[in-house]
């Protein structure tokens, strides 16, 4: 399906009222700027819907057990939170399966592996614990949980304590090659819809076009993450024609931000928002971009001056992706406002 459209139907199933005055026809841009989506709550689920879609690749890509790798993510995300027995880590690791015709104490103990792997024994009193190995706290995703809260309904909030105490930072776990018939899932990742969509958020954030006491903080944080998932899958399968998109999306400049790039405005909002799991986003982001962080420390206010680290910012990254960009000598770095 073409992204766009793919995305305009994923929003009118969130909000099916903005039927009565839109079609198929109309831009995502327009869509977006529908009574139903002002503030961004209902856009959000959308937002955290794509982007789990987009990295929870356990079904669809390539490994030698699919499964395995689904309960090794589940048990690492229900650890994060604290310690818990077996016998609990395999009842909610394993309430997906209820559905299936399988039951009793084999299937319970079929996701014992991947729980061990990634977990180390503990004592607390006469109780045997399973606890969170600290390696596997740099790839815990904050959204993981959207539609199975379980019987803590507050998960987001325990993740962000994580953030705020140190406990962990923004990391994305290794992005394995996609299987053949799902291929089209980075056609989607790199369109021009995708990208159209993560900007609409900037934009709204620069504009102040919403009440900063209306304004989803997650919204910021998803479209952070989702450029950091678009470098880290281009580099690291390098995929040319992606990689220049996605370093002309990132480091160009562009008249709907002030004449600054993405990156140097999430790096002001970083300082702006004061929110622990932004900042680990933003500095991950960084990392990936091989900038170093001096680079945009003693950020002023004074325009001239945003627009000097901004070019410097776009020249450092021109210089630190020739080697991936060098097969693409159409690329052009410096027309900033050009569709993606």
């Amino acid at each position: 399906m073409d992204p766009e459209l793919f995305l305009k139907y994923l929003l009118f199933n969130i909000c099916p009222s903005v039927l009565e005055r839109i079609d198929v026809e109309t831009p995502i841009s327009s869509i977006l700027d529908s009574k139903e989506f002002y503030c961004g709550y209902n856009i959000r689920y959308l937002f955290v819907l794509v982007y789990n879609a987009l990295v929870e690749r356990h079904f669809v890509g390539v490994y030698e057990n699919p499964e395995y790798q689904w309960e090794r993510r589940q048990a690492i995300h229900l650890l994060a939170l604290g310690s818990l027995t077996l016998k609990d880590i395999r009842e909610d690791v394993l309430i997906y399966r209820k559905l299936t015709a399988i039951g009793g104490d084999l299937m319970n103990m079929k996701a014992d592996p991947a729980i061990k792997d990634v977990s180390y024994l503990s004592t607390i009193g006469n109780e045997k614990f399973r606890s969170l190995k600290p390696e596997y706290f740099s790839i815990i995703n904050v959204f993981f949980f959207l539609y199975c809260y379980y019987d803590r309904p507050n998960k987001d909030q325990e993740f962000l304590q994580l953030y705020q105490n140190k406990q962990c930072k923004f990391e994305i776990l290794d992005i394995p090659e996609l299987r053949h018939h799902f291929k089209g899932i980075n056609n989607f990742l790199f369109s021009k819809a995708c990208s159209d969509l993560l900007v609409s958020v900037l934009v709204e954030w620069h504009q102040d076009s919403v009440p900063k006491f209306a304004r989803v903080v997650n919204n910021l944080i998803i479209t952070c993450m989702s450029l950091c998932l678009m470098l880290k899958v281009s580099l690291t399968h390098n995929i040319k024609p992606a990689i220049q998109k996605t370093i002309d999306l990132i480091f160009g400049v562009r008249e709907d931000l002030g004449d600054l790039n993405i990156m140097l405005f999430l790096v002001s909002m970083k300082g702006k928002v004061n929110h622990a799991v932004l900042s680990s986003v933003v500095d991950y982001l960084m990392e990936l971009s091989q900038i170093q962080p001096d680079v945009f420390s003693g950020l002023s206010e004074n325009p001239s001056d945003m627009k000097m680290i901004t070019k410097k910012c776009q020249e450092l990254a021109l210089k630190n992706f020739q080697s991936n960009l060098q097969e693409h000598p159409e690329f052009d770095f410096h027309n900033n406002q050009k569709s993606i």
